[in-house]
């Protein structure tokens, strides 16, 4: 009697192998980083004939730090009586540790101790983490994801900056003194404890812009912007204190934003636009040399934004 078997091929596990890469750097190949394991009856590799798995991963140099899945699949692999099981491998994007020392230079998701200096040619990058003290720029590039800043923030005389992902400034953020550039410079979804000052800068400035990728900011103090070149932009912003706009040569647009006590926009030369805020107390307008605005809700509405 002749009977016949069905004969299940034997599983191969093709893993995918785990690496760190530092943020900012090249993802390096990951063509050979996997092992498989199964083999059955004594035999080895050599049952692949020189076929191999595919790996990619959704990680980029620029990706932020976190983790990231390193894909396994078939590629062209293929063996005589063998199934394959993928398991995916991960990829860590790392930020280092502040080291010791005053100068923010690299990119970090620790919390330093101590007051942070970012001078003309440094990058000072935080993912969450960030310091005790205080941060100081005069000329380098500082980005903020999601980090406490102890204290104060001055941003001074050149360089660029990005706050955003919910940063908490425990104290006054001041940027002032910026020369004309096209640098992106916003600050968006963060809450700061005390006031938020732009003045005399030459770059243009967003405060919240009521995009997904730039959510409206909490400022507990007041908004004071002033002799400002560029424009200023503030969007959709909770201001428990006053909002003052004085003496801008560039376009300032005020609109969307919840204000606790007062509006004053006055003797600005560039075109200045009130729109949709309300305002606890009064807006008050005046001296403008082009003013436009409406939807506007405030307890006494005065010169130039009388009808606003």
């Amino acid at each position: 009697m002749t009977q016949s078997f069905n004969i299940a091929p034997a599983p191969l596990t093709v893993t995918a192998g785990d690496i760190i890469v530092p943020y900012g750097q090249a993802i390096p190949s990951l063509a050979n980083d996997y092992t498989i394991t199964g083999y059955v009856n004594g035999e080895s590799s050599a049952v692949l004939n020189n076929t191999k798995p595919a790996l990619s991963t959704t990680a980029t140099s620029a990706s932020v730090p976190g983790t990231y899945p390193i894909i396994v699949s078939t590629g062209t692999l293929a063996a005589t009586n063998y199934s394959f099981v993928f398991v995916n491998g991960v990829l860590t994007k790392a930020a280092s540790v502040p080291p010791s020392g005053t100068a923010c230079n690299g990119t970090y998701s620790g919390t330093f101790k101590g007051n942070l200096t970012v001078s003309k040619g440094q990058t000072c990058v935080f993912f969450g983490g960030g310091t005790t003290g205080s941060i100081t720029e005069t000329g380098g590039n500082l980005v903020l994801k999601g980090s406490t800043i102890g204290s104060n923030i001055v941003i001074n005389s050149g360089g660029a900056f990005n706050i955003s992902a919910s940063t908490i400034i425990k104290g006054n953020l001041t940027i002032q003194s910026l020369p004309k550039s096209t640098s992106s410079n916003q600050v968006c979804g963060s809450t700061i404890a005390g006031s938020l000052v732009l003045q005399s800068n030459g770059t243009a400035v967003v405060i919240g812009d009521g995009t997904p990728a730039c959510t409206r900011n909490t400022i507990n103090g007041s908004l004071q912007v002033s002799n400002n070149s560029a424009a200023v932009t503030m969007y959709g912003n909770k201001v428990i204190g006053s909002v003052q706009v004085q003496g801008d040569l560039g376009a300032s647009t005020i609109n969307a934003n919840t204000v606790g006590v007062s509006v004053q926009v006055q003797s600005n030369a560039g075109a200045t636009q009130v729109f949709n805020n309300v305002i606890a107390n009064a807006l008050q307008c005046q001296s403008n040399t082009t003013i436009t605005g409406a939807g506007n809700k405030a307890a006494v509405k005065q010169g130039q934004c009388a009808k606003f």
